[in-house]
């Protein structure tokens, strides 16, 4: 079952990820424009990566003239201070709900998407207990996958790039959007921590 499963998702390093990258391209916008409503979560106690890519995806949905989301439950008075520095920066121009706003807004539609990123396992995520209440999931990551990987057809998980900022930043540039100064910075923070100051899984590309 475990090796099935990883094969399943481990997909996109089988060919080149930009190859991978314009196939998953199309499906996630079959996905948005499918749907009423776009959720993102990042993993519980995101870190800056989850945070940098999530802000990210959330103008790049805007962009695309959809409704959308962010939802955490992280408490703006547990983060780390630059952590709650760059959530300060980020909330006038995301729309940040928990998950007890989650489900009431759910309440009144079903036909949502969420989009989980930087994180692929169930038990990392806020919305755990919501997961079958979505219409569509789409998961994009640069960890392991296992039992516990949330199932879905559409996904773009590569372990061997550098972050999820990476990913994320690689996505929003297909579509041809010119990436805003202070997301730029975020997505960079995102990718410099990630990788331990830039000392491991970095390639060129990054």
């Amino acid at each position: 079952m475990l090796g099935a499963l990883e094969g399943m998702y481990m997909e996109s390093t089988k060919s080149s990820f930009f190859e991978y990258l314009d196939v998953f391209k199309e499906k996630l916008i079959d996905k948005i424009m499918s749907n009423d409503i776009v959720y993102i979560t990042p993993h519980k106690k995101m870190d800056f990566d989850a945070l940098a890519s999530s802000a990210l995806l959330y103008d790049l949905i805007t962009s695309l003239g959809k409704l959308c989301f962010i939802v955490t439950n992280d408490l703006e008075s547990m983060m780390e201070e630059n952590l709650k520095d760059m959530y300060d920066s980020l909330k006038d121009g995301c729309s940040f709900i928990n998950t007890k706003e989650l489900e009431l807004a759910l309440d009144t539609c079903d036909n949502n998407l969420l989009l989980v990123v930087d994180a692929n396992k169930d038990y990392l995520v806020p919305v755990t207990s919501h997961l079958l209440m979505f219409k569509d999931i789409v998961l994009i990551d640069h960890h392991n996958t296992d039992e516990y990987t949330i199932k879905t057809d559409t996904y773009l998980i590569d372990q061997e790039l550098s972050s999820a900022s990476e990913i994320v930043y690689w996505l929003y540039k297909s579509f041809g959007f010119v990436i805003r100064k202070e997301l730029a910075q975020h997505l960079l923070t995102g990718i410099y921590l990630d990788t331990g100051l830039l000392t491991r899984n970095v390639k060129s590309e990054t």
